[in-house]
């Protein structure tokens, strides 16, 4: 067996024609993967192999369920592309493919890893057009950010909040707390903090002050290398953090912005739960594509301008992918940095992780 990458706008003609294989089907999978999964590749997949769900059927699409075997299956292979759909334990399923002496005419993609290799498109029209509107600022010098647990910041935190004042020395910058802020406007928010769910509870929290304010909201792991004053012109501005994924870490309106509105109308219809298995379904990114393609997004990571409001490809603001970290983005256009501090994770599994995941990636550079 051979391990390969590529970007994904390559995969699909690279499996083309080919026996497909998903290896790693299981409930994160089915959660977090299954939807980045672009269709075309779904559809050449011929079976699916799990250490946990063989023996079932794996619905991957409304009109096509295929098999879940066991991994032993793949011995009878003399000749497939075997595709590690998952970026939980991707590096101990390659070591288990890799111990099971398959045919070297076996290929192997590990998908996140193609995802880190995958940035969006410029599109030189539009950036001449946030240039143009640079000089007619809509969105407010407002720089927002939460600290609900009143613990003390990590030491990167505080880094990262110094290259705010740094880099941006004439815009305000609020931190919001308990203390000043009333997160007992909406039940989703007043249930996180009562189950000392502090992101969860930022995640309607961000939202709100952006969109009765209007400003820039900033995860506390995001640091600034240059100004953002280049892109407040705009109405609003996102950016892609995978190709099908936005990035709520840092993005920004100018006040009541109708799409910041949609967004927050979200929560009203779920409850928060104390079920992190459920609650989980609901990250944010994933949670808000359904409102974001609704009003016009396509979910493929390329720069693109709707109703003035700019989507950018990660390269700007999120250059450090959170699969390996490496600066896989970096460009001539990075504003920002987002760490991936990822506070709601235990330390040690993530470093761990992260360790696991860099050491299959540095195969393959």
């Amino acid at each position: 067996m051979k391990l390969y990458n590529c970007r994904l706008d390559e995969l699909h003609n690279r499996i083309e024609g080919q026996r497909v294989v998903l290896f790693g089907v299981g409930e994160y999978f089915e959660l977090y993967m299954k939807e980045k999964l672009p269709i075309e590749v779904l559809r050449s997949v011929n079976y699916a192999v799990d250490n946990s769900r063989y023996d079932s059927v794996l619905q991957i699409m409304d009109h096509k369920d295929i098999s879940v075997y066991a991994p032993s299956k793949l011995l009878g292979e003399d000749k497939c592309i075997i595709l590690i759909g998952s970026s939980n334990y991707m590096s101990e399923m390659y070591e288990q493919l890799n111990s099971m002496n398959l045919s070297d005419d076996i290929s192997c993609y590990i998908f996140p890893l193609i995802m880190v290799n995958s940035a969006g498109k410029q599109d030189v029209q539009i950036k001449k057009q946030i240039e143009m509107t640079k000089t007619s600022p809509q969105i407010p010098r407002i720089l927002h950010s939460f600290w609900f647990s009143g613990d003390k910041k990590p030491e990167t935190y505080q880094k990262c909040i110094d290259s705010w004042k740094k880099v941006c020395p004439d815009y305000e910058i609020y931190e919001w707390t308990m203390d000043n802020y009333d997160y007992t406007k909406h039940p989703f928010m007043q249930k996180a903090i009562a189950e000392k769910k502090w992101a969860f509870a930022s995640d309607y929290a961000r939202l709100d002050v952006v969109y009765h304010q209007g400003g820039i909201y900033l995860d506390m792991d995001v640091e600034l290398l240059r100004p953002l004053d280049s892109l407040l012109g705009c109405e609003a501005f996102f950016t892609f953090d995978t190709q099908n994924d936005i990035d709520l870490g840092t993005f920004a309106a100018k006040k009541e912005n109708l799409l910041v509105k949609k967004l927050m109308g979200l929560y009203d219809g779920i409850a928060f739960s104390g079920d992190m298995k459920r609650m989980n379904q609901l990250c944010q990114p994933r949670y808000i594509r359904s409102v974001l393609t609704e009003a016009g997004l396509e979910l493929n990571g390329d720069m693109q301008l709707i109703d003035g409001m700019v989507f950018l490809p990660r390269n700007y603001l999120v250059p450090q992918d959170s699969i390996v970290y490496e600066f896989s983005a970096m460009s001539e256009d990075t504003i920002a940095i987002h760490r991936y501090n990822a506070g709601w994770k235990n330390g040690d599994y993530r470093e761990k992780r992260i360790a696991n995941n860099r050491r299959i990636w540095n195969l393959i550079k």
